[in-house]
């Protein structure tokens, strides 16, 4: 029973939590509602989903709120400047013209889905491209923590938002990119975000990648010794949580309907915490991509309890950061209880784990007998 409870803590506090605000709270019961909260848990799980994979090789990932507000402004930058140039080029006759009974297709058709495409691209390679270099500085600087580069990351990616120049808003956003963040189809960010959770699923548990995230995680140094390459398999799982915090600055972005500086604010925070809601550890080696998502849900749903009660922001940001206080020692005090707890004996820079076997950091004094002589 214990061991039950343990495995689908997740789901028991979704399904507990779920009730008790369906009864004390009418106004959530709503059908327009639930569509925000299950917003809200769709963008902050695709965050999670990619923060998930640098915390199983028992790293943290803080930069990808700035990441994606990053991604998001430049990939409507681009869209703005792609409408203005096929605009400009359309008018003065850059493009071979069709017959009349065809124009229809180009500028309603081929034009919209060309800018919506060159946004996307954009949003997504600077994802990659933030995520490979976190990966690189933490693949080859063994002795500094992911910790301390994501987080020079998040502020560059926070300050390059503040200098790229602001531009008016898209007169005629083309209707893809539209639908994309769901102000006309709430479910289409959740339909990208079930998507990415399952196919993360199969990747951690079918692949050989995945297999090697939960072997670094656990045991790094043996991981090493056993074959496996512990710097790629770190490299990777940046420039995959760098490449979906990209594709999410963009559903953010269209579900805004603009792009704004101040977009993804605290999702660092935010996927940590549904990342340990959903069974992950901190100390790297356990986690799973269906229950993030279902602690996404969770975070949304309280979110969502605030501001139904009238919650400043402000606030929120204290329950917030009293939240992640408060899984962190749960955290800890699973690990303790699961005995997997990293314990280190004085200066020793030994691993005291074997993967999934506890070790006691203390000395064991054998007797002292003629066979021990």
């Amino acid at each position: 029973m214990k061991r039950f409870i343990a495995d689908h803590s997740a789901l028991l506090l979704l399904a507990a939590l779920c009730v008790a605000l369906g009864w004390y709270l009418p106004e959530f019961r709503m059908v327009d509602n639930l569509q925000i909260v299950a917003l809200r848990a769709a963008m902050l799980g695709m965050v999670a989903l990619g923060g998930l994979l640098v915390m199983i090789t028992g790293g943290i990932d803080l930069s990808v709120g700035g990441v994606a507000a990053l991604a998001g402004v430049a990939g409507c930058l681009s869209m703005l400047r792609v409408q203005t140039w096929l605009s400009s080029a359309w008018v003065h006759g850059w493009i071979i013209k069709l017959p009349h009974s065809m124009e229809p297709y180009l500028t309603n058709g081929l034009f919209p889905a060309l800018v919506f495409a060159s946004g996307i691209v954009v949003g997504i390679l600077l994802g990659f491209g933030c995520g490979l270099v976190n990966g690189l500085l933490c693949a080859k600087g063994r002795r500094v923590r992911s910790i301390i580069i994501t987080l020079c990351m998040m502020g560059a990616a926070r300050g390059l938002v503040m200098v790229i120049p602001q531009q008016p808003p898209m007169s005629d956003p083309p209707k893809l990119f539209a639908w994309l963040g769901g102000p006309q189809a709430w479910w289409v960010p959740v339909a990208i975000a079930c998507q990415l959770g399952g196919v993360f699923a199969v990747m951690l548990a079918y692949t050989q990648f995945g297999r090697n995230l939960y072997a670094v995680g656990g045991n790094a140094e043996g991981s090493r010794l056993s074959g496996i390459p512990v710097g790629r398999t770190r490299l990777k799982a940046f420039v995959l949580s760098g490449t979906v915090a990209g594709l999410a600055g963009m559903v953010l972005a269209s579900g805004t309907g603009a792009a704004s500086p101040d977009a993804a604010g605290l999702f660092e925070l935010d996927a940590i915490a549904a990342c340990v809601i959903g069974g992950a550890s901190l100390a790297g080696g356990v986690g799973g991509a269906i229950t993030v998502l279902v602690g996404a849900l969770v975070l949304a749903m309280l979110y969502n309890f605030c501001s139904i009660k009238g919650l400043s922001p402000d606030w929120q940001k204290v329950l917030l950061g009293a939240l992640l206080v408060s899984l962190v020692c749960y955290d800890n005090w699973r690990q303790r209880r699961a005995g997997i707890v990293k314990e280190q004996c004085g200066m020793s820079k030994l691993p005291c784990i074997q993967h999934g076997v506890h070790q006691k950091s203390r000395r064991l004094a054998a007797p002292e007998g003629p066979d021990n002589r």
